[in-house]
């Protein structure tokens, strides 16, 4: 049995993130179905471990001790160098046998004693600091000099292993694919938008390359023909004030349009999607996609574009259309899925293929397997 080193340090109070939830998931997994395979020690530091110490009630938590005040300590891109010995204590203490990172970053730690496998979830940050002549050049020496580390590297979909080998230094041969996992709790009350009629739905972050334009647009074109309103889970971002928002009120869609800028318990987000008559993501960019595997788990028809891992991740099982950018192409694809009868046995049998496909079980078995052979 193999005693593992997980990194939660990159974890921060106040903010939730995908990678977070990604991390508590795969944790909480091993421990619930794996324990007699794998011993896991989580690290963790001051400021994080009475978080991480909630989400993972089970684990046993290693603190990482605060360095000093000192100029070097508190420039992030040197943080895994600065607490090498540190972290080498550790692993000797409590005989760890392999170092795990389930978000690889600049912050990340170095390790050389023992096989080091972390999670590069996508190319994305590689791609925009491209844009950053002085600090892009700062961020790609020290995202080198860390991989270089690395034993091996696990990424979320075969789109963005290959998205990384164009984008960065990483060899084919060290990277390897694992899902990740989508898990929907039971559903909790939610009826918010029970008594004003049908919706079609949309779950994700605010920013241009989601592509809400071309939805808002595309439901602009067939409102008249449609009884549904158009319901957008996220969070208000500037994109959203100066370039949303004003289509929404040239177009007069105040009222058929809404935005629900609100936290929801994971129970509440699950009656959201199984109350939608339809899920569309006209994302231009995912390195793997939750929302349309969450909406197809609960049973909802969804449109998707066919950009990036979109595809892979929801296996050609649900519907598609293009051009991505095209609002007349997509507003057909909603008046043609709404004008269908809804088809509860295939939309039963792709909810049974993902949840088996994105369990937390099929997931944790497939990392384990990879850390077992290093």
């Amino acid at each position: 049995m193999k005693n593992i080193l997980i990194d939660m340090t990159f974890i921060k109070k106040d903010y939730i993130a995908g990678v977070f939830i990604y991390a508590y998931r795969l944790v909480n997994g091993i421990l619930d179905k794996f324990n007699s395979r794998i011993n896991l020690f989580l690290l963790v530091n001051e400021s994080n471990q009475n978080l991480v110490k909630e989400n993972c009630p089970n684990a046993v938590l290693v603190s990482l001790e605060r360095k000093g005040k000192s100029f070097l300590s508190k420039i992030p891109h040197l943080n895994g160098i600065i607490n090498e010995k540190q972290i080498k204590k550790i692993i000797n203490k409590y005989k760890i046998d392999v170092f795990f990172s389930p978000y690889f970053s600049y912050e990340s730690y170095v390790v050389t004693s023992i096989p080091h496998l972390a999670v590069l979830h996508d190319a994305q940050t590689f791609i925009l600091k491209k844009k950053q002549p002085i600090k892009g050049t700062l961020f790609r020496l020290i995202m080198r000099f860390l991989s270089s580390k690395v034993t091996r590297f696990l990424t979320i979909s075969d789109y963005s292993k290959q998205d990384i080998i164009k984008h960065t230094w990483i060899n084919e041969s060290s990277i390897s694919v694992v899902h990740n996992s989508v898990e929907m709790a039971n559903e909790e009350l939610y009826s918010r938008f029970k008594k004003t009629g049908p919706y079609i739905l949309n779950v994700n972050t605010i920013l241009p390359y989601k592509n809400l334009r071309t939805l808002i647009l595309a439901f602009n074109l067939i409102k008249d023909k449609i009884e549904h309103i158009l319901v957008i889970k996220g969070k208000v971002t500037s994109h959203w004030s100066n370039d949303l928002l004003p289509i929404i009120q040239k177009n007069k869609l105040e009222n058929r349009i809404v935005l629900i800028d609100e936290n929801l318990t994971p129970g509440q987000l699950t009656s959201l999607y199984k109350n939608a008559d339809l899920f569309v993501t006209p994302s231009l960019m995912e390195g793997f996609g939750y929302s349309p595997i969450e909406a197809a788990i609960c049973m909802v028809p969804v449109i998707s574009s066919q950009e990036t891992a979109l595809p892979e991740i929801t296996m050609g099982m649900v519907h598609y259309y293009t051009p991505t950018c095209d609002e007349n192409a997509l507003a057909q694809k909603i008046l043609d899925c709404l004008g269908k009868t809804r088809e509860e046995h295939n939309l039963e049998n792709i909810s049974l293929k993902f949840k088996k496909e994105y369990s937390v079980e099929t997931q944790c078995n497939r990392i384990i397997s990879l850390i077992e052979d290093v």
